[in-house]
């Protein structure tokens, strides 16, 4: 699952992000003991490589409910091109 936030617009919004990826990581997890799948679902974001949104945003807490990053860069200055 890849999960695209454009983007969280302040702080508290950053961390409900983390709290997003938390209950997914869970949900994946349990969803798999549940059916007694000997298997891992991936858990990725699609994040923007710009600093004015990854400030925003707990990477640390994020960091530990994922298996990927995929960084955007295409906004990275602005998005006018």
């Amino acid at each position: 699952v890849d999960i695209d936030w454009e983007f969280p617009t302040d702080t508290v919004q950053g961390g409900n992000y983390a709290l997003l990826l938390k209950a997914c990581r869970e949900a994946l997890d349990n969803y798999a003991k549940r059916n007694k799948q000997n298997y891992h679902y991936e858990l990725t974001v699609a994040a923007s490589a710009g600093a004015i949104h990854y400030k925003l945003q707990d990477l640390k807490a994020m960091d530990k409910y994922l298996d990927a990053w995929h960084l955007m860069s295409y906004d990275l200055y602005g998005a006018w091109g």
